[in-house]
């Protein structure tokens, strides 16, 4: 196996060949770059800069969406190929082309900082508390006093107790303490509708996902009945239903233009007592300190399941160790830098009559 075939360059135009949502594209930045793809991701590589974002843009249109699915095949799970996506025409439209260019420029280097920031918010929290060196083959030694009403492994291990000890010698507070931890319940009759004729409705992976792919749309009757499932901006919200070992309990942040969007009731919500913590509350449970006790807090013999009231005594590092306002700017900078690329898209789109 040839693994060097599996790395990306900055630059790349990043394109999904296989799958059930078949067509999303993105562009590795700097940030991104640091990762390994699967074969399933077609590279495309311009090396003319202003070249690259159009047919980025291009790509990202319903029109190049719509043209890249024509040729799709397999029964079960669709397949593009290589050749497919070299033969696609890309329609050049001089009078749109600087303002698409500029658009998905901005929009690129916008997201590429913010991730950079994030990941950077992030990394401090673990440099000031670093995982336990204790491990797991190591055992450890639970005295009965401790056991409370938990006896599974996952919440009494060495590394989770020693980085819970950690956070509170060092001022560390609770999530309870600083935000209302939410976790719908029930769930009502949904009526879909077309995008445009209702708000998002989001489900637990879909969540983390800068632009949402296949998002559902409710009625507005449907999201009256739904209300208890509303986004309030600069809520932390997290799969609060899934797999400990996958995305389980990551958090992402609540922008404004997924204010009064809806999430199911497999996603969590820390809506904090006062915005301006939203930032210091999001880097903290991103952080392996904090991810592992919230891990740790799952149940279920085969979904693992999350509740606020195990949530709200997660302890997060002090203020201090965390620049909120920063990842608060990180996270506005990210749905700035989407929506330009979807402004980039819709001009190519309008220009085509198929907006």
């Amino acid at each position: 196996m040839n693994l060097k075939s599996y790395l990306i360059r900055e630059g790349d135009i990043l394109q999904t060949c296989s799958g059930r949502n078949l067509g999303p594209v993105t562009i590795a930045d700097s940030y991104l770059a640091r990762f390994a793809l699967s074969h399933d991701m077609v590279r495309i590589r311009i090396d003319d800069a202003a070249t690259r974002l159009y047919v980025l843009a291009f790509l990202r249109s319903r029109t190049g969406q719509v043209l890249l699915r024509a040729d799709r095949g397999g029964s079960v799970i669709s397949h593009i190929t290589t050749s497919h996506v070299e033969a696609l025409k890309v329609p050049v439209i001089g009078a749109i082309e600087a303002a698409v260019v500029d658009a998905a420029g901005r929009g690129t280097q916008l997201r590429e900082a913010a991730r950079v920031a994030l990941h950077a918010s992030v990394e401090g929290v673990e440099r000031a508390f670093p995982a336990s060196r204790a491990t797991l083959r190591d055992g450890w030694t639970v005295s009965a006093g401790d056991l409370r009403d938990r006896f599974d492994a996952a919440q009494h291990a060495q590394p989770t107790r020693n980085g819970r000890a950690s956070l509170l010698a060092a001022g560390g507070v609770r999530l309870g303490d600083v935000a209302e931890v939410v976790k719908p319940a029930g769930r009502h009759k949904m009526v879909y509708v077309e995008p445009g004729q209702g708000p998002a409705f989001l489900s637990g992976r879909q969540i983390l996902q800068c632009d949402v792919v296949a998002a559902k749309h409710l009625s507005p009757h449907s999201a009256q009945a739904a209300g208890g499932f509303a986004l309030r901006e600069h809520s932390i919200i997290f799969q609060a239903d899934g797999r400990a070992e996958e995305g389980l309990g990551y958090p992402a942040y609540v922008t404004h233009e997924r204010d009064d969007w809806l999430a199911s009731g497999h996603v969590g919500r820390a809506v904090p007592f006062n915005a301006a913590d939203a930032g210091w509350i999001w880097a903290s449970m991103a952080a392996d300190v904090v991810r592992r006790q919230v891990v740790a807090q799952s149940c279920g013999s085969v979904v693992d399941a999350l509740y606020p009231e195990d949530l709200e005594d997660v302890i997060l590092p002090p203020r201090r160790a965390v620049d909120s306002a920063a990842v608060r700017d990180a996270w506005m900078n990210m749905a700035e830098g989407s929506q330009l690329l979807a402004q980039a898209a819709d001009m190519i789109d309008e220009a085509l009559g198929f907006a």
